[in-house]
């Protein structure tokens, strides 16, 4: 049986998120590969993120991969710590859960070269949620 979520993204507007469902955010093609049937809490703006992730091009050619590197990626959402992208890719996810992401240019490193990432490329990414840690601040927001 699968199960729906109704997510209220204030800022991102409304979304329904479902194991093995895909659908677009503001140009980033989301699926969701697995998700926790116990997911209590889900990633917000100025949480704390882990992820571990392969990063490909679009033919299938590997560019980076915090499972080679045997570091996970931690990073403030909504800090620019990492591509806009990815931040729209995990925004409301779950910890545990694994989701596969298409990132277009525009929302990646646009016309610049980074790397060995040529400009005006298409990334994907699969990514894995492994801790979250909420906003200790939320609580004082107005």
């Amino acid at each position: 049986m699968r199960l729906l979520f109704l997510v209220v993204v204030g800022f991102y507007g409304v979304f329904v998120v479902e194991a093995g469902r895909k659908w677009v955010d503001q140009g980033v093609e989301i699926e969701v590969l697995y998700e926790p049937s116990n997911c209590t809490y889900r990633s917000q703006m100025k949480d704390m993120l882990t992820t571990d992730y392969i990063g490909k091009f679009p033919d299938g050619k590997k560019f980076d991969s915090t499972y080679d590197r045997k570091e996970a990626m931690t990073y403030i959402m909504g800090q620019g710590d990492v591509i806009k992208g990815c931040e729209i890719g995990t925004m409301k996810m779950c910890k545990g859960e694994k989701r596969y992401l298409v990132i277009p240019p525009n929302l990646a490193y646009g016309s610049t070269q980074y790397g060995q990432i040529p400009p005006n490329s298409t990334l994907t990414f699969e990514i894995v949620l492994t801790d979250l840690q909420e906003d200790p601040f939320r609580a004082f927001d107005p």
